[in-house]
């Protein structure tokens, strides 16, 4: 795992309020409770942040999971 991807984990658990040892590949809006469409928002805004990015509301209405979110990143030229 790399430390971007320990990043994105630690964001992600920390909003949806879960321990980040349950965040992982197949962590989604679907399979998670607490991932509502302001955790969304607020899961763009900190990784926007975090790694200085600027989503577009393409993006942001298309962020489903975590998988989808780490292809995100990477199509701005983030690895992890």
């Amino acid at each position: 795992m790399t430390e971007n991807e320990k990043k994105m984990k630690n964001i992600f658990a920390n909003i949806l309020d879960i321990d980040v040892s349950n965040i992982g590949e197949k962590t989604s809006s679907e399979n998670t409770p607490s991932w509502d469409s302001f955790n969304t928002m607020l899961i763009a805004s900190e990784l926007e942040e975090e790694f200085s990015v600027k989503f577009t509301m393409d993006d942001i209405f298309n962020f489903r999971d975590f998988t989808g979110m780490k292809k995100l990143l990477i199509k701005y030229g983030i690895e992890v």
